[in-house]
C-alpha cells in the first residue's frame, strides 16, 4: 500500500484530522485564472496535451479539469501555480458528511407521532429533539406572523421532500421563477425545473436523499423551529433549499460544495448549513464562502468528529477565518462536550445538543443519529428564526448574538470560544425586539478575539455588555447620568463580595467562641466533576471538588447564600452518570468554598455515590 492510499486510509477511519491528508479526487483539479477572458484561452490552448475542461465557473474564474491517465495530481497542481496565467491551482479534495454512525432507533412517522403523544403527556414539553435546555419552545413563542420565511440550504446528501413532516407543513422550498415538468429553464439560472433545489451528484433536478443524513439535518433545522411531531403539524415559518453534493456514501466533492453554495447565494437562501467537511485548506472553497459573505448570508459549519482540537489541527470548512462562518461543537444532553467532537479555544465559536439526536429520515420514517452534523443544524434553525423576525441581518450579526446570548457551561471552558452553548430564545428576543441591527461586525475581524468575555445569558453570565450599555459605546447611550447608573451597578456587582466577608468574619467570631468543627459523619472524597445548579428559576453552572454521603463542595462563580435550598445535577468522575439531588447550601469557613448538606437522598443515588468513590482518593 502506498503512502497517500494509507493516508487517505486514515481519514475515513477518523484516526487523523483530515488537513493531514491528500484525500482529493485522482485526475482532476481545480484551476482559477488571472484573466477571465483572453487568459483562458492562452491557458486552454497551452494545456490542451495534458488537460481537458470539464466543467467552468465563470463569475469565479475557476474551472474543473480533468488530467490525461496517469498523471500526477500534485505534480500538476505545482507545476500549474508556477504558470503565468493561473491565480492558484489545487486538487478537487473529497467532502464528508459530519455524522458519527448510522441512523438508529428508525420507526415510521405515524409510530413517532403515537410516541410523543404519550411522552408529552407526561413531560409537557412539545420540543421533541433533545433534552437539553436550549428554550426552543420559548423561542416559537416570540416569531411573529405575517414574515416571509427565510429559505435555509441544506447542502448536503439531500432531502426527502416527500416526507409527511416537509409535505404537511409546507417546509420545502419552492422556486418562484420555474415551471415544474416543463423541461425549460422559466428562471434562466441554468438549472432546468429545479423546484425544490439541485442534486449536484447526478446534474439533476432531483435533490432526493438517499443516505438519510440530509434528510434528518432538514428535520433538525424545522423542528427547532415549530413541534414537527404535531398532529396536525402547524405551517412551517421557514423553507428548505435541497442541495445534494454528498453521494449516498456521504460523500462529494469540492467543485461540487462550491457549486452548491453559489446555486444557494444566487436562489434567495439566507442560511446555508454545512454538516460535513474534510480535505485540505481549499481556496476554491473559501472564495465561495467568502462570496456568501459579502452576499450577508449564515454559514453554519460542523466542527468536525475527530475529538481533535481544531486550533492545532485545522478542519475545514469550520476553520475559514471568514466573519460569517460559524463553527459548531456538539454537546449531549446535559451540556457536556460530547467524546466525539472537535473543540478549539479560538476556532470553534459555539456548541449545540448533538448526541441522539431524535429527527426525519428518509422513507418517510423517524430516528436518531450523532455528530457535530446534529449539532449545526440547531444553529442554522435559531438562525432561520432570528432571520424571520429581522430580515436585513446579516451573518456576522446572526454570529455575534447567539454567542453574546448564549449559555456559559463551565464544561466549555477552554473548549469553544464563547464557551457557551446556544440559547434560542435569547437570541431571537434580541431579532424580535429590533436590537439585532446594533451587532455591526468591524473592518478588521479577529476570530481568535476572546470572545467569552461579551457572553450573556444562562447562570454564568458575565456583565461586560451591561456595563457598556450604561456607561457607552457602541452599544448604549453616554453621559453623566449613565455613569452614576455605572457606580449603583458596581455597588449591586460587589454586594455578594461584601457579604461574603461578612459571612466569613461571622463564622471566625463563632469559632473563637467555643465552636469548634463537626465531627465528620461521611467519609469524603476528592472528585473533579461537574454540576449544573437550579436556584428559583436560575440555572447556574459548577464544579464538584469534593462528595460524600452527606453532601458535596462546589465551585461557582455565581452567588450564593448559606441556608438557600437548591436542586442539582451531578456528573460523576466517569463523565457518563449523574444523580439528581436537593440540599443546603453552607460556608465552609475551612475549605472557603461552599458546601451543599444533601437534603434526603434516596438508595438509588446513595448506591450511585458508593460506584463512585471505589475509585475516588479520600479528602
Amino acid at each position: 500500500m502506498s503512502i497517500r492510499s494509507l493516508l487517505c486510509l486514515l481519514v475515513l477511519l477518523g484516526w487523523m484530522s483530515p488537513g493531514f491528508a491528500q484525500d482529493f479526487v485522482p485526475g482532476e483539479v481545480i484551476v482559477k485564472l488571472k484573466d477571465r477572458d483572453s487568459g483562458k484561452a492562452n491557458f486552454m490552448s497551452k494545456s490542451s496535451a495534458s488537460m481537458t475542461l470539464k466543467k467552468s465557473y465563470p463569475v469565479l474564474r475557476t474551472h474543473k479539469m480533468a488530467l490525461k491517465s496517469g498523471a500526477d495530481v500534485m505534480a500538476t497542481v505545482d507545476a500549474l501555480n508556477n504558470d503565468p496565467d493561473v491565480e492558484y491551482a489545487e486538487p478537487n479534495y473529497y467532502l464528508r458528511k459530519s455524522s458519527t454512525e448510522q441512523a438508529q432507533g428508525r420507526v415510521d412517522y405515524e409510530s413517532a407521532q403515537a410516541a410523543f403523544y404519550e411522552v408529552q403527556s407526561m413531560s409537557g414539553s412539545s420540543f421533541n429533539q433533545s433534552s437539553a435546555n436550549i428554550q426552543a419552545e420559548q423561542a416559537w413563542d416570540l416569531l411573529s406572523g405575517g414574515a416571509t420565511p427565510p429559505v435555509i440550504a441544506v447542502i448536503d446528501t439531500g432531502v426527502d421532500y416527500n416526507h409527511d413532516v416537509f409535505q404537511d407543513s409546507g417546509a420545502m422550498w419552492v422556486n418562484p421563477g420555474e415551471v415544474p415538468g416543463n423541461g425549460i429553464d422559466d428562471d434562466n439560472n441554468g438549472y432546468i425545473d429545479d423546484i425544490h433545489g439541485w442534486n449536484f451528484v447526478a446534474n439533476s433536478n432531483s435533490p432526493i436523499d438517499d443516505d438519510d443524513h440530509g434528510t434528518h439535518v432538514a428535520g433538525i433545522i424545522l423542528g427547532s423551529t415549530q413541534n414537527i411531531l404535531a398532529s396536525p403539524i402547524g405551517s412551517a415559518q421557514i423553507r428548505i433549499m435541497a442541495l445534494k453534493f454528498l453521494d449516498d456514501q456521504g460523500i462529494g466533492t469540492t467543485t461540487d460544495a462550491i457549486e452548491a453554495i453559489h446555486y444557494a447565494i444566487n436562489n434567495g437562501a439566507k442560511v446555508l448549513n454545512n454538516s460535513w467537511g474534510g480535505g485540505g485548506y481549499s481556496q476554491a472553497l473559501r472564495d465561495a464562502i467568502v462570496s456568501s459573505n459579502n452576499n450577508d448570508l449564515v454559514f453554519i459549519a460542523a466542527a468536525g468528529n475527530q475529538a481533535s482540537n481544531n486550533d492545532s489541527y485545522a478542519t475545514y470548512p469550520a476553520n475559514y477565518d471568514i466573519p460569517n462562518v460559524f463553527s459548531v461543537a456538539a454537546t449531549n444532553d446535559y451540556d457536556y462536550l460530547a467524546s466525539f467532537s472537535n473543540y478549539g479555544k479560538s476556532t470553534v465559536h459555539i456548541a449545540s445538543p448533538g448526541v441522539s439526536i431524535y429527527s426525519t429520515l428518509a422513507g418517510n420514517s423517524m430516528g436518531y443519529l450523532s455528530g457535530t452534523s446534529m449539532a449545526a443544524p440547531f444553529v442554522a434553525g435559531l438562525a432561520a428564526m432570528m432571520v424571520h423576525e429581522e430580515s436585513s441581518i446579516d451573518g456576522f450579526q446572526v454570529k455575534t448574538i447567539i454567542e453574546d446570548t448564549a449559555n456559559r457551561v463551565l464544561s466549555l471552558q477552554n473548549r469553544v470560544a464563547s464557551e457557551s452553548r446556544i440559547n434560542m430564545y435569547n437570541a431571537v428576543n434580541v431579532a424580535a425586539t429590533g436590537q439585532a441591527l446594533n451587532y455591526q461586525p468591524g473592518s478588521n475581524i479577529d476570530p481568535s478575539r476572546e470572545i467569552a468575555s461579551e457572553v450573556q445569558g444562562g447562570g454564568c453570565a458575565a456583565i461586560l455588555p451591561l456595563i457598556k450599555d450604561i456607561i457607552g459605546g457602541p452599544k448604549g447611550p453616554s453621559g453623566p447620568a449613565n455613569y452614576l447608573r455605572f457606580l449603583g451597578l458596581l455597588l449591586v456587582l460587589l454586594s455578594p463580595v461584601m457579604i461574603l466577608l461578612t459571612m466569613r468574619n461571622a463564622s471566625k467570631e463563632r469559632e473563637a467562641q467555643g465552636g469548634g468543627q463537626n465531627r465528620r459523619r461521611y467519609d469524603r472524597f476528592k472528585v473533579d466533576t461537574q454540576v449544573q445548579i437550579f436556584f428559583g428559576s436560575q440555572q447556574l453552572c459548577g464544579a464538584v471538588s469534593c462528595i460524600s454521603l452527606g453532601g458535596v463542595r462546589i465551585d461557582t462563580h455565581d452567588s450564593l447564600h448559606d441556608g438557600d435550598q437548591i436542586s442539582m445535577k451531578i456528573q460523576g468522575p466517569d463523565e457518563d452518570s449523574y444523580i439528581e439531588a436537593s440540599g443546603e447550601i453552607v460556608w465552609s469557613k475551612d475549605q472557603e468554598s461552599y458546601g451543599v448538606k444533601f437534603n434526603e437522598i434516596d438508595d438509588m443515588n446513595k448506591v450511585q455515590i458508593s460506584e463512585w468513590t471505589k475509585v475516588l482518593e479520600k479528602d
